[in-house]
């Protein structure tokens, strides 16, 4: 039977998609990706308050300084914006924590029963509300590049992402897994340098090393945690 708890939670992550959404129609998109970095410090929050998760200060360090790292890639000259956006983007980053805790409370369930589901309510979702708030126009939306995008982001951006974001879930800690967003920008930059020529400079590169590093020393502290007696 599928518990419409496991949908619900799943379906959730079109909540966090709109709030980064509206804070980026507000805010530098490099000032969000530092503000929405923030997320695996929720998933440290939310994880020892359902979860009962050990992580030791090792770990907070590492995440710490992979931030330092993201801000280091992403943030330019604007970092203006007005609260509420700044809000958006945290809000986003809490949700997406919050579901990310919520799917290891039930990692155990099937994904092929419960990201069906979840993903036609939460696209259905985020349909509507774009009809209805935005001034779509729909004879772009039907064209080819278009509808080659939304495939796209369906089947590896969505399908086979939250497939294995649920895999990951099954073997790592709720935190563990959290930290994956701190990557996100390094691969970002690394595949504009790759594919659409944008600067990959000094400033990239030392962010990237600082994100590699945190990331590390982080899962170290993790294991570590782990193998100590009584955890």
């Amino acid at each position: 039977m599928i518990s419409p708890t496991r949908v619900s939670s799943r379906a959730g992550t079109a909540l966090p998609v709109a709030s980064t959404y509206y804070a980026e129609t507000g805010l530098a998109s490099g000032l969000v990706a530092v503000l929405f970095g923030t997320l695996p410090f929720f998933v440290f929050g939310f994880g020892a308050l359902l979860l009962k998760e050990p992580f030791g200060p090792a770990a907070v360090g590492g995440a710490a300084i992979a931030l330092a790292g993201v801000a280091t890639i992403s943030l330019g000259a604007d970092t203006h914006g007005s609260l509420r956006f700044v809000f958006a983007a945290l809000g986003a980053a809490a949700l997406s924590a919050f579901a990310i805790v919520e799917l290891k409370r039930s990692a155990a369930s099937d994904p092929f029963r419960t990201l069906p589901p979840a993903m036609l309510l939460g696209g259905a979702t985020m349909a509507i509300a774009g009809a209805l708030f935005e001034h779509p126009d729909y004879a772009r939306g039907i064209s080819a590049p278009s509808i080659g995008a939304i495939l796209y982001l369906a089947v590896l951006g969505s399908g086979i992402a939250f497939y294995l974001n649920h895999w990951l879930l099954q073997r790592l800690t709720a935190w563990q897994v959290g930290l994956a967003s701190l990557i996100v920008p390094v691969i970002a930059v690394t595949v504009g340098a790759l594919f659409g020529g944008e600067a990959f400079g000094w400033k990239e590169l030392a962010g990237a090393a600082l994100v590699i590093f945190g990331v590390w020393l982080a899962l170290r502290s993790g294991r570590a945690v782990e193998e100590r007696p009584g955890v």
